[in-house]
């Protein structure tokens, strides 16, 4: 997500890639709130129920999109708008806040002290400011330091290679809300700082033109996964065990996020960028008209649609009631709901949403 307002010039394919962030968010949550899955092993479940695998996989490539575009507005905001970085500070600690009393309001979900992706946009914006002051290359190079930093941080935290809920909203570890904001919550500053660092640095490269850029990198990012899971596979004991062995380990899930996901999640929002930047200089294709408007109110739609399906879907008795097909029907119409609605909204400026308000209060 992203505070809209920031950026006085839009470009509407990064909007409809915003938009397909939110349609891939959705449908993942709603999978996970509504259906009455079956208790298995992963592997078991992805034989059985290829379909509803398929969907949550491409659901864990909305996080690191909504978090590199959040970067690519903020650079934007800060060099190409060449406005100060006030306004940013105050946007960031908005979102921040707004995070907080989300987790009051998700109490089924959250924590008090719960670090969700909000949060993590929010605490980027307060970065931002100083992270522009990198040229691109630093940019890139920090990426790969925080990659390092998150792997060390997570060996001596001794986290656990798979985090639970409980886990990831227990104020009772060492270090308590701390611990989650920096390595264990759902979306830790360390690694997802580091998509947030590479939509900074894809914006640079977008206002100098380098396009092959994005697609060089994507390949070498997905690339460097493939290796990085192959060394794992070998057994030998520095890619299995020791400080650096989270660098290797190949996991079909975000939590936590560990190097080989994090590369391919990179080079998936490389390409993306890439192919929105291209799209950028044609006309605008009828997809762009339907998603952008969708992409402009993504903060509204992540907020309403956990208010609605994640707390109120448990007090009408629906949380986990519907069958696979079941599942799928309401995920197609909810998505019809808010494409049509943002449609419609767009014509009014989209007065009245979440990205309004928090632009008036932060002015």
């Amino acid at each position: 997500m992203e505070l809209k307002a920031i950026s006085a010039s839009r470009i509407s394919s990064i909007d409809a890639l915003r938009g397909l962030a939110v349609i891939l968010m959705i449908q993942q949550h709603l999978l996970g709130w509504l259906w009455k899955r079956p208790v298995m092993d992963f592997q078991e479940m992805a034989r059985q129920f290829p379909l509803m695998m398929t969907l949550n996989g491409l659901g864990m490539l909305a996080a690191p999109l909504f978090i590199a575009l959040a970067g690519w507005g903020a650079s934007t905001f800060l060099i190409e708008q060449g406005r100060k970085g006030i306004l940013l500070l105050k946007r960031g600690g908005a979102l921040l806040l707004t995070g907080y009393l989300l987790n009051l309001l998700t109490p089924h979900w959250f924590s008090p002290g719960s670090w969700f992706v909000l949060h993590l946009i929010g605490a980027s914006l307060l970065l931002a400011p100083l992270l522009v002051r990198l040229k691109s290359g630093a940019l890139l190079s920090l990426y790969f330091m925080v990659l390092l930093i998150s792997v060390l941080l997570q060996y001596f935290l001794n986290t656990p290679l798979l985090l639970t809920e409980e886990h990831m909203r227990n104020l009772s570890l060492p270090g308590s809300v701390l611990r989650l904001a920096l390595a264990e919550g759902q979306f830790p500053l360390f690694p997802w700082l580091a998509l947030f660092v590479l939509g900074m640095a894809s914006a640079r490269w977008f206002s100098e033109g380098r396009r092959r850029r994005f697609f060089l990198l994507a390949l070498s990012f997905f690339g460097g996964a493939v290796v990085l899971s192959l060394l794992y596979k070998t057994g030998l004991p520095f890619f299995t065990r020791g400080p650096l062995f989270r660098l290797f380990v190949p996991t079909p899930y975000m939590f936590p996020a560990l190097t080989p996901y994090l590369l391919i999640a990179s080079a998936f929002v490389l390409l993306m960028l890439g192919l929105s930047a291209r799209a950028s200089e044609r006309p605008p294709h009828t997809i762009m008209g339907v998603l952008s408007p969708l992409g402009r109110v993504s903060l509204t739609a992540f907020l309403s649609h956990i208010l609605l399906f994640c707390e109120l879907s448990r007090l009408l008795g629906f949380y986990e009631g519907f069958s696979e097909r079941g599942t799928v029907i309401v995920i197609v119409l909810v998505l019809l709901v808010y494409i049509i609605l943002a449609k419609f909204w767009s014509r009014w400026a989209f007065c009245g949403s979440v990205e309004d308000w928090l632009k008036r209060l932060t002015a």
